[in-house]
């Protein structure tokens, strides 16, 4: 099978090194040639091609900013093949479900990993492995579906089907939440003349904060209906905790406490 991917940054360099080491043929296009070039040596693309060819492939990746998406998934499903598949890697779904609800060849689908480094140069096979890759309904039938899935789990993914809201409440809670916490805990910190006395929890928490200023705005933008909501409830709970703390309330902190560590127990 021939695998095209429209954008070969982190994510689109991964699902190029994952499916070539699958033994699929995976052609690639990039505005960026510093970004194909790189995913040349790197063994993630076979070879770097035009938008209209790697547009032809049998399953197409669009993998490009979120702002971008829905202008680039236009271009390729007019060039496409009358067979091709086509998917996205976005963050954010409403905006690419809702182009792609008369697009019996288009099924929208997000990879929840990544790295706190972006380009070709920090991609890997195994970016996706055990990852979740959501998969949003459309119109294409379930027959398209499946092969996408199958695709996926030759990624080590796994898929899981969310509608394009349920899965844009759980990005703003799971993923960008901790990006925006992460932030302000950077924020924060600069408040001490320095972080060196840090332990393992600091660097954990904030690993992510200030990655990619450029995605992460337009991924805060254009989820931000979720993203407020999520933010006020956080701050409502984040006072409520202030004021138990600052009241000496012994037996409310001990009582959330037990209740966080039986949620941290009920994780997958």
């Amino acid at each position: 099978m021939t695998i095209g991917i429209v954008g070969t940054g982190l994510i689109g360099a991964s699902v190029g090194m994952g499916l070539k080491a699958k033994g699929h043929r995976v052609i690639g296009y990039d505005l960026s040639t510093e970004n194909t070039d790189i995913a040349l040596r790197r063994y993630a693309i076979d070879e770097a091609v035009s938008l209209s060819e790697a547009s032809g492939a049998d399953v197409v990746f669009v993998a490009v900013p979120p702002a971008a998406t829905v202008a680039v998934l236009d271009q390729v499903y007019a060039f496409r093949a009358p067979e091709t598949l086509v998917t996205d890697t976005a963050s954010i779904k409403a905006d690419v479900v809702a182009w792609g609800a008369d697009k019996e060849w288009f099924v929208a689908s997000h990879p929840m990993a990544g790295h706190e480094k972006g380009g070709p140069k920090f991609a890997s096979n195994w970016l996706f492995r055990g990852a979740k890759w959501i998969i949003c309904p459309g119109a294409a039938p379930a027959s398209l579906m499946a092969k996408l899935e199958s695709v996926v789990k030759e990624l080590d993914a796994l898929p899981v089907r969310l509608s394009a809201s349920e899965h844009d409440r759980t990005a703003a809670i799971l993923s960008h939440l901790p990006h925006v916490l992460a932030g302000l805990l950077l924020e924060t910190g600069a408040q001490l003349e320095s972080t060196e006395a840090s332990g393992g929890s600091w660097k954990d928490l904030t690993r992510v904060g200030g990655v990619d200023p450029d995605l992460w705005t337009q991924i805060l933008l254009g989820n931000r209906t979720e993203i407020t909501s999520v933010l006020e409830g956080y701050a409502a709970r984040l006072t409520e905790l202030n004021q138990m703390i600052a009241s000496g309330d012994k037996k409310g902190i001990e009582a959330w406490l037990k209740a966080m560590a039986k949620l941290k127990g009920k994780q997958k």
